[in-house]
């Protein structure tokens, strides 16, 4: 597709695909991240994410806010950039959410490799500060596991 502009020629394809390629991988991320949803788990020891008592984190604007803060910050295009073939790469990583709201010891559960699990602890390097959890009324450090899901077609 060519259109003129004042007696130039654009080469549309050369702007238009990757704009299409970045709002698709984008869409796919999102879709993703919302059907993986985060798993809770207590630093008392416990793996018990049933404990009624404690209130686990959360950013100021809930769960909407998470996820447009991953789909901003992830970048699917790592795929691209690192010669991954076509598919799913699913990257589980872990952080703590400790008593002042800020997330520390980011841990790559799962690493599929070709930059993953490099960006996404990138990404929660840069993720603002969470309302910590609770439990009876008492600040407490707790450990959020979070799926994102990379597809490259």
């Amino acid at each position: 597709m060519e259109l003129k502009f004042k007696n130039r020629r654009c080469n549309c394809s050369a702007i238009v695909l990757p704009l299409m390629k970045a709002i698709f991988f984008s869409v796919i991320l999102f879709c993703s991240m919302q059907v993986s949803a985060q798993s809770v788990q207590p630093t008392n020891g416990s793996r018990d994410s049933t404990d009624s008592s404690a209130v686990p984190p959360a950013l100021k604007d809930g769960q909407d806010a998470w996820l447009t803060f991953l789909v901003r910050n992830v970048h699917s295009s790592v795929l691209e950039d690192n010669n991954a073939p076509a598919g799913r790469y699913t990257v589980a990583v872990s952080f703590l959410v400790n008593t002042n709201g800020k997330i520390s010891d980011i841990v790559i559960e799962k690493d599929p490799g070709y930059g993953t699990g490099d960006d996404a602890k990138k990404a929660l390097k840069e993720c603002p500060r969470w309302i910590p959890a609770t439990r009876n009324g008492v600040k407490i450090p707790y450990r959020l596991t979070q799926n994102i899901v990379y597809q490259k077609m």
